[in-house]
């Protein structure tokens, strides 16, 4: 057996902070058959005895300062006789005293951001220089790893970041486990049973803003005697903050404590949890708070509001406002009901983005990645996008862009060949290494099964990635096959129009024969994965789940800005989306019958507009249907909808169905949530495991049922509010930045294996 890799993971400081506690859940959840984890630290602590109590070799090399070049040679040395094969740097200091020997060793160097080292309290001077520290170690660094979007962005604007990585932190849902039995503390603090007790527990530093904490707990009391306030933790504040505390007279309303290890008990024990932070990356007591179902006080910077969405899953407030802080703070203790709300969808929000195993697995793709590659040529990796450049994209297509797109941010050392059909919209741009080929031929078929093999043929790859259902039947190249459906194979119930009863015809044969061939499928969905085992009986590992996401832009746009597409299609100010087409999963006829019933009941109903490419059959199932005048009057059709207006479309809308009878994902699902647009959908095939409980779902077979549902949510706006809050979280939990890596780790696995 191949021995486990190497992996040096080196932090500034052995004491116990958020980067800290990030590397000893990334020790912990290692896969050690595969990667075996060397820490260095720049001073002792408690991270260096908790991990020398696990049995993972430890070195303390003591310094406190960045760029310490009298100490490089010793690094580097420690590094050589350990014999690393790949470096992980945690914060600014810590790369700044290993990038040397990694550059001296020729190892891959990862750099992990947990904050960068320029912020907002710094003088020009200061803040000028160590932004041009963090450029220098970006640059030096063969991968930059943010754990928030903004923290990604900042690095963008101010350190150069060009290679990076989203990896947002895990939080271990064991040891955060409010379900747990933890001891008494309010005992230990002198909490009665009938007061509240407010958590801060951080560092206690500028970034923290422990001063104006202090001064809400001074509002807090002039209101209620009855909370109390537990800060626990040390820092260069520590002794001004006690000092205002004094000054404010409200010294005997807190207990101040150092720093404990037992912080899931001192959670367990608190009411509220409470961070004014100036700026964050992305903070793990947040995170670990939320994990234990706590009711959350914090400022909407940086990471913080990427975690928290204000009203559903904590409080956002203004930061340095001491009067919106305790506000906030006096509304939670006096409203049990809205803190045991907010501290329900706090763990939900941990749960599905936030997990440790998800952030381990992450990591671990990142390190396969360049093990794979560190001492070996590119891979030549092909890509068949056919249909990429037509015009009019629907889901297959916007799939691969997007893939496409990612693929390029996050690799730049393989080489990728993209093959497309010639056609008018150029969506994606050549690069150094991505080429694009473009094909001409007269049909898809001899597109696929002739020009398409006779190109391949030439650039020598290493594996090729067909992204839309079917494949070439003769090539000598491993193949991954994305299978986004296996419809084509399924019962007649599911047929179209006569194109598409010919692609039917065309998939169902080529699939067939050439799946024995293909080295990996990907498809996007559990439920879809169930249906391919069935239909094709291939083995489960053979199969791979990499879920959809959303374009960055799909999101919340203000209504003043979405004018132009309301005066471009002639919108009512509000209405009920639905897009149409002409396959039968569609659902289209008993979508408009649905809408029809649901507008005979109801004494204001909001008109239905109909979206897609096929306006004369959209037009025929209204004919069909042929509903009352005043209802036909309701009913607008407005044909195609390019992509960059798709956002302002669902922006614009109060209401989207997605009632189809049969899909392998679901895409405008996550579009319409991401935009803050509600969504009824129906209860079959992936639907439900794309929404979660983010939605509304109904039999797509009835039509009363899909009325009924429609009523509810537009008559009910508490109801209403409470699916577009959780359509947001919702959306934020696929990525595409993720698939992009499982897919490179899938290329990367199966060049291996034809080596």
């Amino acid at each position: 057996m191949n021995r486990p890799k190497k992996i040096l993971l080196t932090i500034r400081q052995g004491k116990i902070g958020g980067g800290e506690s990030h590397v000893l859940d990334l020790v912990r959840n290692l896969d050690r058959t595969k990667y075996e984890p060397v820490v260095l630290s720049f001073t002792e602590g408690p991270m260096i005895d908790a991990l020398n109590s696990w049995g993972v070799r430890t070195q303390v090399i003591s310094t406190e300062q960045p760029f310490n070049f009298l100490l490089w040679k010793k690094v580097k040395d420690f590094i050589a006789n350990e014999q690393v094969e790949l470096i992980h740097a945690h914060g600014t200091r810590a790369n700044s005293n290993v990038f040397y020997a990694a550059r001296r060793l020729n190892l891959p160097l990862i750099y992990t951001v947990h904050g960068w080292s320029f912020h907002q309290d710094q003088n020009l001077f200061v803040k000028t220089m160590r932004r041009l520290g963090e450029r220098f170690l970006v640059n030096e660094s063969d991968l930059t790893i943010c754990v928030s979007n903004s923290n990604l962005q900042d690095g963008k604007a101010s350190a150069g970041v060009r290679r990076f990585e989203l990896v947002n932190y895990g939080i271990d849902l064991e040891k955060f486990n409010p379900e747990r039995a933890y001891p008494n503390l309010r005992a230990e603090f002198g909490v009665k049973d009938d007061e509240t007790l407010v958590g801060y527990i951080a560092r206690i530093t500028v970034q923290k803003d422990p001063h104006t904490l202090i001064r809400a707990i001074a509002e807090v009391i002039n209101t209620t005697s009855k909370i109390k306030f537990l800060i626990v933790g040390s820092g260069e504040l520590k002794e001004s903050t006690i000092q205002l505390a004094k000054e404010l007279a409200v010294e005997n309303y807190i207990i101040f404590q150092d720093f404990r290890t037992d912080t899931p008990a001192i959670l367990a024990n608190v009411d509220i949890y409470c961070l004014p932070s100036l700026w964050e990356g992305l903070p793990i007591g947040l995170l670990e708070a939320m994990a234990m179902k706590k009711a959350i006080v914090a400022t909407p910077v940086d990471g913080t509001k990427e975690a928290i969405q204000d009203g559903y899953s904590g409080l956002l407030v203004p930061h340095q406002s001491p009067h919106k802080l305790a506000t906030a703070i006096l509304q939670l203790h006096e409203d049990r009901s809205l803190r045991y709300r907010l501290g329900l969808q706090a763990r939900l929000s941990i749960e599905q983005r936030f997990e440790v195993k998800r952030m381990a697995a992450e990591t671990q793709n990142i390190y396969a990645r360049f093990l794979s590659t560190s001492e070996k040529r590119p891979l030549r990796i092909g890509i068949e996008a056919q249909r990429l450049f037509r015009k009019k994209k629907h889901g297959l297509e916007i799939v691969a862009l997007e893939v496409i797109k990612h693929l390029q941010e996050i690799d730049t050392y393989n080489q990728y060949i993209v093959f497309v059909r010639r056609d008018v919209d150029r969506c994606i741009q050549p690069k150094p290494n991505f080429q694009i080929r473009e094909i001409s031929a007269s049909s898809f078929p001899i597109w696929e099964q002739i020009k398409f093999p006779l190109a391949i043929k030439k650039e020598k790859l290493d594996v090729l990635h067909c992204t839309a259902n079917t494949a070439p039947l003769f090539t000598n190249v491993p193949i991954v096959l994305t299978l986004h459906d296996v419809i084509f194979l399924e019962g007649l119930q599911f047929r179209g129009n006569y194109y598409q009863n010919l692609g039917n015809i065309y998939r169902r044969f080529v699939v067939q024969s050439v799946i024995s061939k293909v080295k990996k499928v990907v498809t996007v969905s559990e439920w879809e994965r169930h249906q391919i085992q069935q239909h094709l009986r291939i083995n489960n590992d053979r199969i791979q789940v990499i879920y959809n996401a959303v374009d960055r832009s799909f999101r919340k746009i203000d209504k003043s800005l979405i004018w132009q597409a309301r005066a471009k299609y002639q919108l009512p100010d509000q209405f009920i989306l639905f897009f149409g087409n002409t396959a039968e999963k569609k659902n289209t006829h008993g979508t408009i019958s649905a809408y029809v019933h649901y507008a005979k009941n109801e004494k204001n109903p909001l008109p239905l507009v109909l979206a897609g490419a096929f306006e004369h059959y959209l037009k025929e199932q209204v004919d069909v249907i042929d509903p009352p005048l005043e209802i036909r009057s309701l009913i607008k059709i407005i044909g195609y909808i390019p992509f960059v207006e798709q956002p302002l479309l669902y922006n614009a809308a109060s209401l989207f169905l997605y009632t189809s009878k049969r899909e392998s994902f679901g895409l405008p699902i996550l579009e319409s949530m991401a935009c803050g647009t509600p969504v009824i959908t129906s209860n079959t095939s992936s639907m439900p495991e794309v929404t979660g409980d983010a939605a509304p779902l109904v039999d797509p077979q009835n039509t009363v049922e899909i009325a009924e549902a429609i009523s509810k949510v537009l008559n009910n706006e508490a109801m209403r509010n409470d699916y577009i809050s959780r359509g947001l979280a919702r959306a934020q939990n696929f990525s595409w930045n993720r698939a992009a890596v499982e897919l490179q780790t899938i290329y990367s696995d199966i060049a291996s294996q034809k080596k």
